[in-house]
């Protein structure tokens, strides 16, 4: 038995880091540079928050605090450590693509662009980041719909079971959107868009048991809008906005 706790005793001493927290510069560094092999990326961010307490603060370990937060998916903390890593290395491209990708995932597309302004010409090219073309952004979406049947009251559309009331032969529209974003410049984007709804409807109106053809009630809805967004400082932005929506139905007869 003594020798036992002799043994045990002995491992203590000649390895007495093992079970300590760091404390020095070596120590944080060594410590998150394993917890980054390991992709422990909880306990890597919980390490730096101690190295950074302690007053140790370099590039290694803001990117690897940047690229534990980044897997997290904690964009807006990446952020924070990848500006951080900058400052160390300001044109470092591994930082830059990080910090592009993160704000592309917060909807900080103008400063994304601006990033690619700061990439080294090869490397902007390689990984597709043009910023050089004006149209940055193009979507186009568009539906259908089709009823049958169904019956209405005019005050207030609801549906009713039974009695008096417009009844719907058929209904049927759709929409099309067309959005496209455009680069204005460094700091600044602007969104046009356009979207066209229509519908259609064949309806009798009943009363007292008579009924009433209307022929079919045409609806057209044209919208055109813009809007620009210019950063101003930093996180801060100016947006304006401005529309035009046409809401002149188009009434058949009756028939």
């Amino acid at each position: 038995m003594y020798r036992l706790v002799v043994i045990i005793g002995s491992i203590f001493i000649l390895f007495p880091a093992s079970g300590q927290e760091p404390e020095t510069f070596a120590d944080f560094n060594n410590r998150t540079y394993t917890l980054y092999e390991r992709k422990q990326w909880k306990e890597l961010l919980e390490t730096g928050r101690k190295a950074l307490k302690n007053g140790y603060d370099f590039y290694y370990l803001r990117m690897r605090m940047g690229i534990a937060a980044y897997e997290k998916q904690n964009y807006v903390r990446a952020i924070h450590h990848f500006r951080k890593a900058l400052i160390f290395s300001k044109n470092d491209p591994l930082a830059l693509e990080y910090l592009y990708y993160a704000y592309l995932f917060t909807g900080r597309d103008i400063e994304a662009g601006r990033l690619t302004e700061r990439m080294p010409v090869a490397v902007a090219k390689e990984k597709g980041y043009d910023n050089k073309k004006n149209l940055t952004g193009l979507d186009f979406s568009s539906s259908y719909f089709s009823r049958t049947g169904t019956l209405v009251v005019p005050e207030n559309t609801s549906t009713v079971a039974s009695g008096d009331g417009w009844r719907n032969m058929d209904e049927n529209g759709g929409e099309t959107s067309v959005l496209a974003e455009w680069d204005a410049g460094k700091n600044s984007r602007i969104h046009t868009g356009y979207r066209f709804l229509t519908k259609q409807r064949n309806a009798y109106i009943l009363y007292n048991g008579q009924a009433t053809y209307y022929s079919p009630n045409i609806y057209n809805q044209h919208f055109f809008y813009a809007d620009i967004r210019t950063r101003i400082f930093r996180d801060t932005y100016l947006k304006l906005s401005a529309g035009y929506i046409n809401l002149r139905p188009r009434y058949a007869t009756r028939g």
